[in-house]
């Protein structure tokens, strides 16, 4: 189980932005045992990998700059 405080710094981001995120029905499945608020890490990685932006090299033409670019998956 992951506290709202180890996934806000594992998001790099504040407690009070996951507490919104819920308040909202949005964000991270949660547990709720009584008062605590709990994350289940299965649910977390699940919801990171959703939301996973791959990203592909794009080789340059001759005299180009490398590029980025999101893969269409």
């Amino acid at each position: 189980m992951i506290t709202p405080d180890q996934l806000a710094a594992r998001w790099l981001t504040s407690r009070g932005y996951l507490a919104n995120l819920r308040s909202q029905g949005k964000g991270c499945p949660y547990v709720k045992l009584g008062r605590r608020v709990v994350y289940r890490e299965k649910d977390v990685e699940r919801y990171e990998n959703d939301r996973r932006v791959a990203v592909e090299f794009v080789k340059p033409r001759m005299g180009g700059s490398i590029t980025y670019a999101p893969s269409q998956r």
